[in-house]
């Protein structure tokens, strides 16, 4: 899963490599993903976490609360802390 945020500031140059230490931080502060295997609990799924940006949750699992309204998947922490909590929405286009 990969996720970011719509207004992510655009580097000056195409070349990662060519970027800046701030435009690098301000790209990856906007952005966020894992992946691994998946496990479904009735309203809720388990994300396995195998790969990572953020190295700490490498080997963890993170359960999300799952909705599905309409055309739109919706994923939410299932237990939110007292920092805002992210929500994930994907929307089915036709």
């Amino acid at each position: 899963m990969h996720y970011m945020a719509g207004d992510r500031p655009a580097p000056a140059t195409a070349n990662w490599r060519f970027t800046t230490d701030a435009e690098k931080l301000a790209a990856v502060r906007a952005y966020g993903g894992y992946s691994g295997r998946y496990t479904w609990h009735g309203d809720r799924v388990s994300h396995h976490v195998e790969a990572c940006i953020h190295p700490n949750w490498i080997g963890t699992t993170l359960v999300r609360r799952v909705e599905l309204t309409g055309t739109d998947l919706v994923l939410r922490v299932a237990e939110p802390g007292p920092a805002p909590t992210p929500v994930l929405r994907w929307r089915r286009r036709s």
